[in-house]
């Protein structure tokens, strides 16, 4: 849900495919996709990654700027990182 709220709050348009849980169980050719058999799942061009809080960041710097983004040499930097 993280990335999905990040990129409503950043306005930028996106694509959703509903898998059922767990994907590796259900859906077994998504494996081909994402080995790990994980979601949630993005691609982005030629950018795959399986970790919300990662995707988040990479939002927030590809589609930026944003309100959303904490820098480096503000004080609450830490917390942004460690809930994205």
């Amino acid at each position: 849900m993280r990335p999905i709220w990040t990129l409503e709050e950043m306005g930028v348009d996106y694509e959703v495919e509903m898998l059922p849980f767990p994907p590796r169980v259900f859906k077994p050719d998504y494996l081909e996709t994402n080995i790990l058999g994980t979601i949630p799942y993005l691609e982005d061009g030629d950018v795959r990654m399986t970790e919300s809080v990662g995707m988040c960041l990479y939002f927030v710097e590809k589609y930026g700027p944003t309100d959303l983004q904490v820098k480096p040499d503000e004080d609450d930097f830490a917390t942004y990182l460690k809930f994205g």
